[in-house]
């Protein structure tokens, strides 16, 4: 495994951790400025849609939060990460696919997008 890679497990493991303790600092760290990522219900959102849910919640809106399937390609400075995600929370539960892509940024890697979409049944 390559070095960028194991490092985007390692951020990928910190985002989980953000995400399940609103910890805004680490997502304000994680998440690029310019980032736009979709929701499971197709909206569009930004950072700053992130970081005011976040803040608004007060405390983690999961009660699941269980990945597996982690699949990550490296392509120059950019890393794709897709996984299944088992979540739950005041909006919705169930399976989710998530795609992330980090970019290598001067000081670290960043994610710039992302798309989670429920996934169907087979």
């Amino acid at each position: 495994m390559s070095r960028p890679v194991t490092e985007i497990l390692r951020l990928e493991n910190r985002l989980m951790q953000a995400d399940l303790c609103n910890d805004l600092e680490t997502l304000r760290e994680l998440i690029a400025d310019n980032a736009v990522l979709a929701t499971p219900f197709g909206r569009i959102i930004h950072k700053k849609d992130v970081l005011d849910a976040t803040i608004a919640a007060e405390e983690s809106i999961y009660s699941r939060y269980e990945r597996s399937e982690m699949i990550l390609k490296e392509y120059a400075s950019t890393i794709v990460v897709n996984c299944l995600i088992d979540l739950e929370n005041t909006s919705f539960s169930g399976l989710f696919r998530f795609t992330r892509v980090w970019s290598q940024v001067a000081d670290g890697w960043q994610v710039i997008a992302g798309n989670v979409s429920l996934r169907q049944s087979t």
